[in-house]
């Protein structure tokens, strides 16, 4: 039973991190339609969300958890760095849209140095639930 030549043990990956072509399908699909929802959402209510302080950044965070949990769930709690790259995606892909339903949150968010630093926070955080 001892140790064993590389091509005798039959080696094989961890299926947690085992992705094939269908899983990144399923990741970039459900990462874009995430991306998508959270958007729209995010920039229709962009500015009612600073009645309440850090609410804004908050939010944020927020949508950087539940893009990376949507990924997650969807490809079966599987976890690899390509995945995270999906989930970072995502979440710039749903500020992108919440700048385009509400141009405001360009204006804000490119003069606000703190903004940018909770945006790649939620990067984090999206990334994190696949990492």
């Amino acid at each position: 039973m001892g140790a064993r030549c590389p091509d005798c043990a039959q080696t094989r990956r961890l299926p947690t991190i085992e992705l094939d072509a269908s899983t990144y399908a399923r990741a970039v699909g459900s990462g874009v339609v995430l991306a998508g929802i959270t958007g729209v959402v995010w920039g229709l209510i962009f500015f009612d969300l600073f009645r309440l302080p850090f609410l804004p950044w908050v939010t944020a965070i927020g949508i950087g958890y539940l893009i990376g949990e949507g990924i997650s769930t969807s490809v079966n709690r599987k976890r690899g760095r390509h995945l995270q790259y999906i989930a970072g995606a995502g979440m710039g892909l749903s500020y992108l849209i919440a700048g385009l339903v509400s141009q405001g949150a360009f204006v804000y968010g490119f003069q606000s140095l703190f903004f940018l630093m909770v945006l790649g926070i939620g990067v984090f955080v999206a990334a994190g639930r696949l990492g």
